[in-house]
């Protein structure tokens, strides 16, 4: 079966994708054709069921799309899923790193693909971190303050109704983009949760947005009546040493870890979990946040 290359990362392009290939150190620009392939690549089709796909799927490009496999098999940017020689994916601290040392070399258009993977570890962190205590899909799940998108990306394999909020009419419409959302709601994040609705969520995530916040149980507390018995809540927050939370000279909050702590305990739920972890990279500097999953108890459900 065949997949992308872990050393080889991708982003977003106006006519397909950017690709970079870490280890050889060269730069892809993949159109429509190669990007199709790229797609197709995910560790589910064998080579000869690849090239079935791609003659059902493609009318006139077929010939440039065969030819960009080839190619692409051939400098090892797509290899077999099964074999033992492949690497692990870079982390967040590698692809900052390698963003820097390109930009320095004024390889602008690589250094991009790069930072752009990293600024998409958080969501999957956060997704990872929940994940590993709930288990199994999530039935509904709320993205609090979801921006362009990203967690869903994240989570909508393992979601089966995938419910996004955000103030910006822009970030909502890149997001609607995405075609990963079942729907998306332009609200503030508080007046949204101040509104009773019907709707339940086993899980509801806030991923890099409480950081607009200063107190978080204006949010915390009010998310918790919109949870299923069970339920989890996971957010990131960037970590403050100033108790409770402290504006930071870049317009954003702090949290201590205390204050979470508090929040959580205030707000009915258990504390499943606080760890401290790179959200992302700012101009080469780490940026430390907190990943927190926490539960509401079983069997009890807050009401308005």
């Amino acid at each position: 079966m065949l997949t992308l290359n872990p050393n080889v990362v991708l982003a977003s392009a106006t006519d397909g994708y950017l690709a970079y290939d870490m280890h050889r150190g060269r730069l892809y620009r993949l159109n429509t054709p190669a990007a199709l392939v790229t797609e197709l690549c995910d560790g589910t089709r064998s080579l000869a069921q690849l090239r079935d796909d791609l003659s059902n799927l493609v009318d006139d490009n077929l010939s440039a799309s065969v030819d960009w496999l080839d190619t692409a098999i051939r400098e090892k940017l797509i290899a077999d899923a099964a074999s033992t020689d492949l690497p692990n994916p870079p982390d967040a601290a590698t692809l900052a790193r390698s963003a820097d040392d390109l930009q320095d070399r004024d390889l602008v258009l690589a250094a991009y693909v790069c930072q752009s993977l990293a600024a998409q570890l958080a969501p999957t962190a956060l997704r990872q971190a929940t994940a590993s205590v709930r288990g199994g899909r999530a039935r509904a799940l709320l993205d609090l303050g979801c921006g362009t998108g990203l967690s869903g990306d994240a989570w909508r394999h393992d979601t089966e109704c995938l419910v996004g909020v955000d103030l910006s009419p822009e970030m909502v419409a890149r997001a609607r983009a995405r075609c990963v959302y079942d729907r998306l709601d332009t609200a503030e994040i508080t007046a949204w949760l101040s509104v009773d609705r019907p709707e339940r969520y086993d899980v509801i995530i806030a991923c890099d947005s409480l950081i607009y916040f200063a107190d978080l149980d204006q949010v915390v507390d009010p998310a918790t009546r919109f949870l299923e018995p069970n339920g989890v809540i996971g957010l990131t927050v960037e970590r403050g040493d100033t108790y409770p939370f402290q504006l930071s000279d870049s317009g954003r909050f702090t949290h201590h870890p205390k204050h979470v702590k508090e929040v959580v305990s205030a707000s009915g739920l258990t504390l499943l979990r606080l760890k401290e972890q790179v959200l992302r990279y700012e101009y080469g500097d780490p940026v430390i946040g907190l990943v927190v999953v926490c539960q509401a108890d079983n069997g009890r459900q807050r009401t308005w």
